[in-house]
Order: C-alpha cells, then sequence, then structure tokens
C-alpha cells in the first residue's frame, strides 16, 4: 500500500481521512498547513498527497510547485470548496501547476479510498508508465463543478 499525505487546516477532515485511508492498509502522515506539508513530506517517502488549496502559513499552490521542483511522479490531489474567483480557478490552476487531479469539497469518502488505491496501483513498476489516476473521476468532477458555478447543481 501507499505512504500519503494529508495536508488540511480542517483537523476532522484529516481524522475521517487518516481512519478510511489506514482501514484501506495505507501508512499516513498528516500536517495543518502546507509549510509543515513540505517538511513531512521531504522526510518521509511519499506517494500520494492530498492537500487543500486554502491554509494558514502556505497554501496549497505554493505547496504544489515546491513538492514538483523535485519530485515528477508523486500523485498529487488538490481539495477545496472555494474552487474559484473571477480571475482564476484555483483547482484548475493546481492541476496546471502540477497536481494529479483536484477535489471539490465536501469529498466522497469512496473516492479518496479509490484515488488511493489506483495511486497504490501505480507505484508497481509494471504499471507506472500506464498510471493515470483521474479518469474515473474527472469527467464527473468537471460536471459538478460547472453546476456548482454556475447554480445549476445536479
Amino acid at each position: 500500500m501507499a505512504n500519503i499525505l494529508i495536508i488540511d487546516d480542517d483537523y476532522y477532515l484529516r481524522f475521517i481521512m487518516r481512519i478510511i485511508l489506514e482501514g484501506a492498509g495505507h501508512k499516513v502522515f498528516e500536517t495543518s498547513n502546507g509549510l509543515d506539508g513540505e517538511r513531512a513530506f521531504f522526510s518521509n517517502e511519499i506517494d500520494i498527497v492530498f492537500t487543500d488549496i486554502f491554509m494558514p502559513e502556505q497554501d496549497g499552490l505554493q505547496t504544489i510547485i515546491n513538492i514538483r521542483k523535485s519530485n515528477h511522479t508523486v500523485q498529487i490531489v488538490t481539495m477545496s470548496s472555494g474552487g474559484h474567483s473571477r480571475e482564476l480557478d484555483y483547482l484548475m490552476y493546481s492541476e496546471i501547476i502540477g497536481a494529479t487531479y483536484s477535489l471539490i469539497k465536501p469529498i466522497s469518502l469512496v473516492d479518496i479510498v479509490s484515488i488511493a488505491s489506483k495511486a497504490s496501483l501505480c507505484l508497481s513498476s509494471s504499471h507506472h508508465n500506464r498510471c493515470n489516476i483521474v479518469n474515473s473521476f474527472q469527467n464527473r468532477n468537471r460536471s459538478l463543478a460547472r453546476g456548482k458555478n454556475t447554480g445549476q447543481g445536479q
């Protein structure tokens, strides 16, 4: 299974994710901001990072940039409920700068376990070149984002 780092300032979300992911057999590390998240990432062999975008001390976008400077293969999943402003869609931008995928909060715990399991499969050398954890989630999440952004909901 995978070594997973959760970076989010929401204690309860981290707690629930930890219980679910450890129950699925993963080793979980957690921090409450991007600076501590970077320290945990570079101090441990992390396979998957789940990070919020808006956090104190250092946001998730800067954290993604800093991690990607030295590691191009780690799976990074951004999570946020504040996904856009008039000027910028933060979740989409997170993918442009290096996130593997983005999730709109509130997030489905089933999606988290599925993403972690698919990313774990990618860790094996036989699947590494074909690794793409996002295919089964991307269209659904984009549809939800469009509905949420336009007020059309689904």
